[in-house]
């Protein structure tokens, strides 16, 4: 079980790095456009 939890952990750290990068490259989009 212990694996597993760590599994999930490391999945879910690796996908919020990628929805901030997300993030600001829509902010930036919006600077250039407006």
């Amino acid at each position: 079980m212990p694996t597993v939890m760590t599994g999930l952990k490391y999945t879910r750290r690796q996908k919020q790095p990628q929805r901030l990068l997300s993030d600001i490259g829509q902010g930036s989009a919006e600077a250039n456009s407006g």
